[in-house]
């Protein structure tokens, strides 16, 4: 009988990286039905909020999944021209979604997110996403404006490049 190689650990990481991966998949698949693929996750974020020129920390911490969605795909009008605000959200035709899973309570933060090219003109209302020093800056369409806090300095890096990447293409 040969002799089975021993499972190395980069094979164990890459095993339990895949696995991750899948449940947290089925697991968002619950929250929204739409999503298409997982883009990235970290396991630690913090949200924060921006009122009246102050950071107040909301209670929603947690894992953080960037995602794509299908339903825009289905949306072939949205390519073809600028929608409002008012259908985007009502419509809930974001293209991409960020949620945490809140380790805190049972209610989890989400932002829908689409890119700026099919948002109408108002300035006032388009998406923005920014990054200073540890907090990645994202103004939602309704105004709000969120301060995410991502435990790993190279999560916090990627997931703001590639929400750069998601709202200016």
């Amino acid at each position: 009988m040969p002799k089975e190689e021993p499972i190395t650990s980069t094979e164990q990481q890459q095993t339990f990286d895949i696995y991750r991966k899948a449940m947290t998949f089925n697991i968002l698949s619950r929250y929204d039905p739409q999503v298409n693929q997982l883009l990235y996750l970290s396991s630690h974020c913090v949200v924060y909020e921006f009122i009246d020129n102050d950071w107040s920390k909301l209670d929603y911490q947690g894992t953080i999944c960037l995602y794509s969605r299908k339903e825009y795909e289905k949306q072939s009008n949205i390519q073809q021209h600028s929608l409002d605000t008012k259908t985007i959200i009502s419509n809930n035709l974001f293209q991409f979604g960020i949620i945490i899973f809140n380790r805190n309570k049972p209610e989890n933060f989400s932002i829908g997110i689409i890119p700026n090219k099919f948002i109408a003109n108002q300035s006032d209302k388009k998406l923005i996403v920014e990054q200073q020093n540890e907090l990645i800056i994202v103004k939602d369409l309704l105004g709000t404006v969120y301060g995410l806090w991502v435990f790993d300095s190279k999560d916090r890096e990627m997931i703001y490049k590639m929400l750069d990447y998601c709202i200016n293409q």
